[in-house]
């Protein structure tokens, strides 16, 4: 069904990043930026009612309201943990953010003292699959986005106190288990208090294996990054280290080379 999960009031979406790696809000004057192939929809018409769905439409009214303003839903974070930050504040009153993924390709940012959406990313690779639960043509086969584990990586701030904490930088790291063969690297050290003019979040990395492409199941080795083209699904956590490098050493993220499904038969 369309109507997975609970209520929470969305804020602001990104559909994708410029060259700087900061996101670009996706607004109705960008819908036409969105192809219909990208959206895997045969108008624009749908184009519409898909992007403004995923902004948090109720446009199907699925609660029977009557109301088609309200937001009412939330995908599957099926093997994703959620992840609270304490960016600030005091032990009585924290600043945190809960950042959670989920399988419609989404990665989001919540204010979990009062349960509100501060910002939700979906990265273009994923801008196929809302119409799969719009649709719901996924009930036969489950549809997979951003379903690996989050791995964050903070910084305290040199001028944090036990009484005032503040954090200096805050990073994401994370893959799609089933929904592909990409690693994300993102900077949300600006999570709670993005403006138009400072992004909640910066893209830092995007990691391309071969099996990117749906079905996941056939790999593409010509289109994958340089160096990963035996990368298969990211299942495993990127894990952080520090290494011996030449004369010092070196901060790196370790990480398998993936899942093949072609697995999932016996023979």
């Amino acid at each position: 069904s369309r109507g997975l999960g609970d209520v929470y009031k969305r804020q602001n979406i990104y559909y994708d990043t410029d060259v700087d790696g900061k996101p670009i809000e996706l607004s109705s004057d960008q819908y036409s930026n969105i192809s219909l192939d990208a959206l895997n929809v045969g108008s624009s018409e749908q184009r519409t009612t898909t992007l403004d769905w995923l902004r948090g439409v109720d446009v199907f009214d699925d609660d029977s309201s009557n109301l088609t303003t309200e937001n009412r839903f939330f995908a599957d974070p099926l093997h994703s943990r959620p992840f609270v930050v304490t960016y600030g504040g005091t032990s009585a009153a924290p600043e945190d953010v809960l950042f959670a993924m989920s399988n419609i390709g989404t990665l989001h940012a919540f204010d979990p003292a009062i349960g509100s959406e501060l910002w939700a990313y979906l990265p273009p690779e994923h801008h196929d699959n809302p119409i799969d639960y719009i649709t719901a043509n996924n009930t036969l086969q489950h549809t997979y986005g951003l379903d690996g584990e989050l791995t964050v990586i903070t910084k305290e701030a040199a001028n944090s106190t036990s009484t005032n904490f503040s954090i200096e930088s805050v990073k994401l790291y994370f893959g799609e288990r089933r929904g592909g063969s990409r690693y994300y690297g993102i900077d949300a050290s600006n999570a709670r208090s993005g403006t138009p003019s400072a992004a909640p979040f910066t893209q830092l990395f995007k990691i391309t294996g071969a099996m990117h492409s749906k079905p996941v199941s056939v790999p593409n080795v010509g289109s994958a990054d340089a160096g990963f083209g035996d990368l298969a699904q990211t299942w495993s956590k990127m894990v952080p280290a520090k290494l011996k490098y030449a004369n010092g050493s070196k901060d790196v993220l370790v990480f398998s080379g993936g899942y093949d499904p072609s697995h999932d038969s016996q023979s």
